[in-house]
């Protein structure tokens, strides 16, 4: 991995919503060897501007301040375009070098969506074993339900994270900040994904995605829901290394 920059590009994987470091393992499991690659904790943070700070904090210890790829998944997605606009703000935009997004959204937390986040909240702080019996499959395709390795997996890494933390990011997504503006007026490569199957973040809204970029690549990927990373890892290894190839 290399850019026009005296340093290599970190590589820097932004984890979903109820997730930790291992729902990226099998994607950096296939990337080259030499890469450089970080995966922040944004498990303890109450806001998305707070992730994207400590996101940086740890891309520029590993990187020594060089360039950097993101690769957000779901609110990881969020977390890439706040660390974006941070960069943008310090006069350091061009530090990103290329932008994946990974079954998520460009656009702010839409009011419609607010009664079905309540709802979550509600449900994971005071019955959070029957909501996760239901949310489990809700991030999952057809293909990945009938995997109880994966279901076991995923329910797993839920639990893991807890309540508490989902709770919190969940009100942190909800007041996330609307970068559709600074996309448009700073193109750089971009690849976005989408699962075919994906409920949570449907393909819409990546088509959305795709038209908020100058120049964004849409790779749809089959056979998979929300849960890409751990669905379909060799898909999102593949198009990380041709997104790789274009900084």
């Amino acid at each position: 991995m290399s850019t026009a920059s005296s340093h290599p590009a970190t590589l820097v994987l932004l984890h979903g919503m109820l997730c930790n470091a291992t729902v990226w393992a099998p994607v950096q499991a296939v990337l080259p060897a030499s890469w450089r690659v970080c995966v922040p904790d944004l498990c303890t943070q109450d806001s998305v501007v707070r992730m994207a700070q400590d996101a940086w904090g740890l891309a520029d210890g590993l990187g020594q301040g060089g360039p950097v790829v993101l690769a957000g998944f779901s609110m990881g997605g969020y977390v890439a375009l706040e660390m974006l606009a941070q960069a943008h703000q310090a006069g350091a935009a061009a530090r990103v070098q290329g932008l994946a997004l990974v079954a998520t959204s460009v656009a702010p937390e839409p009011l419609a969506k607010r009664p079905f986040r309540e709802r979550l909240i509600a449900g994971l702080s005071r019955k959070f074993e029957p909501t996760l019996a239901e949310f489990v499959p809700m991030n999952l395709g057809p293909v990945g339900r009938m995997n109880p390795a994966l279901v076991k997996q995923v329910t797993a890494m839920y639990r893991d994270v807890g309540p508490v933390t989902a709770v919190r990011q969940l009100h942190a997504l909800m007041a996330r900040s609307d970068h559709r503006a600074l996309l448009a007026s700073h193109p750089l490569p971009c690849t976005v994904l989408c699962g075919e199957d994906d409920q949570i973040l449907p393909m819409p809204l990546a088509l959305e995605n795709v038209a908020a970029v100058a120049g964004a690549q849409l790779v749809r990927v089959p056979h998979c829901g929300h849960m890409m990373p751990l669905e379909q890892p060799l898909a999102v290894a593949r198009a990380l290394r041709r997104l790789v190839e274009l900084v």
